[in-house]
Formats: C-alpha cells, structure tokens, sequence
C-alpha cells in the first residue's frame, strides 16, 4: 500500500472547496434533494482518513529514528 502524503490529501480538499463553490454559483443547493452535499461530505471523510494515516506514519518514524539512537 503507498504512503499517503500530505499533497495528496491538500489536493483532495482543494477539489472539495472547488466543488462546493461551483455547486453554490449553479445554484445545486437550492434544490429539494442536495445530494452535492453528500458527494462532499465522502470526500471530506476520505481527506480525514488519508490526514490520520499519513499522522500516524509519521509518527511511526518519529519512534524509530529515536530508538536507532
């Protein structure tokens, strides 16, 4: 499996930011059943779970290069 890094996961909000303002100018939040919102909210939980990984590999490092010394 490769490693997320941190550019992934800023691109992956920046396309999140950009989708949400395209939606708010055509007008998809007006309508009765928003499901742009929904598209958004999987992407935004996909981005935490990528920015969790990459914290808790970082971390892993971390304690490996202070038990090498």
């Amino acid at each position: 499996m490769q490693k997320p890094r941190l550019i992934h996961i800023a691109l992956l909000l920046v396309v999140m930011v950009v989708l949400h303002v395209i939606s708010n100018l055509i007008g998809l939040y007006e309508q009765p059943i928003i499901w742009i919102d929904k598209v958004l909210h999987i992407i935004a939980g996909i981005a935490l779970a990528m920015l969790w990984l990459w914290f808790l590999q970082q971390r892993e490092n971390s304690s490996e290069s202070i038990s090498k010394i």
